[in-house]
C-alpha cells in the first residue's frame, strides 16, 4: 500500500453494501440459479468464473461472475478488453453481457467484504502495472473498494475503451466519486443503474443531477485528458 493513498472505507457505506447486497442477493436468487443451470447445460462446465483482481489499497481478491466465453482470455503484459461480439463470447454470455447480468455473483464479492455495491470498477491484475505508470493518479483508485456499479456504469464510458485516451477518461470520473462520496451519491447512482438496466437506450443525460455532475467533470477535448491525466499517450 502507497503512504499517499488514504484509504475511505466508512462505516455507513458498509452497512449500506450489506443491506443492499442481502436484498438484491435475496431477489436474484431464483434468477442466478437458472442462469447457473443454463450455463451448465450449454457449456458443460462450472458456469462460475473467477479471476484475480486488484481491490482496496492494491490488496488482490478472487472476484466471481457467470462464464460468458467458452476459453477465457489469458493475463499478458498489456490489458485486453472483451466485447459482447468477441467470437469466444457464447450466445447466452452475450445476454448475460448486455443484460449485466453476468455481474450478479459478486454480490457474494460484496458480502464478503472484498467489494463494494458502488466504486470503481475492479480492474485485472495487469492494469495496475500498465496504466499505473502510464496514466497519471491511476493509483487513487484503490482508495476505496471496488464496486458492482459506479458512476462510470451510467455513463456513456461504461461501454467497451479501446484506447488509453478513453481509460483515462474512466479514471477522471472514478477519481471524482471518491473525492465527493456521500451516501446519497451511492444510492443516486444504484438508482439511475436499476432504470439503466431496464432501459439500456435511456439519456442520462436529462437527468438534472447528472448534468450538473458531468459539467463538473466535463473533459471536452480529448488533448486536455491527454494533458491532465496521461502520461504516456502511445502506451
Amino acid at each position: 500500500m502507497n503512504d499517499f493513498m488514504a484509504i475511505k472505507n466508512p462505516p455507513s457505506k458498509r452497512l449500506f453494501d450489506l443491506i443492499i447486497g442481502t436484498g438484491i442477493l435475496f431477489i436474484a436468487a431464483p434468477l442466478m440459479i437458472i442462469v447457473a443451470l443454463l450455463i451448465v447445460v450449454e457449456q458443460r462446465c462450472n458456469p462460475i468464473f473467477s479471476q484475480r483482481r486488484t481491490g482496496l489499497g492494491g490488496s488482490e481478491f478472487i472476484i466471481y461472475k457467470f462464464r460468458t466465453m467458452s476459453e477465457p482470455l489469458q493475463d499478458g503484459e498489456k490489458p485486453l478488453f472483451v466485447s459482447a461480439s468477441d467470437p469466444y463470447v457464447t450466445r447466452l454470455g452475450r445476454i448475460l453481457r448486455n443484460t449485466s447480468i453476468d455481474e450478479l455473483p459478486q454480490l457474494f464479492n460484496v458480502l464478503k467484504g472484498d467489494m463494494s455495491i458502488v466504486g470503481p470498477r475492479p480492474q485485472p491484475l495487469n492494469h495496475l502495472s500498465y496504466y499505473g505508470s502510464r496514466i497519471k493518479n491511476y493509483l487513487m483508485r484503490l482508495q476505496m473498494k471496488p464496486g458492482i456499479t459506479g458512476l462510470v456504469q451510467i455513463t456513456p464510458l461504461r461501454y467497451e475503451v479501446d484506447n488509453i485516451v478513453k481509460h483515462a477518461a474512466r479514471v477522471h470520473f472514478d477519481l471524482y466519486y471518491i473525492r465527493h462520496w456521500t451516501l446519497f451519491l451511492d444510492i443516486w447512482i444504484c438508482w439511475k443503474t436499476f432504470c439503466l438496466v431496464l432501459n439500456p437506450k435511456m439519456i442520462l443525460a436529462q437527468d438534472k443531477y447528472f448534468t450538473k455532475l458531468r459539467a463538473m467533470t466535463a473533459l471536452e477535448e480529448q488533448n486536455d485528458i491527454v494533458d491532465k491525466f496521461i502520461v504516456d499517450p502511445h502506451g
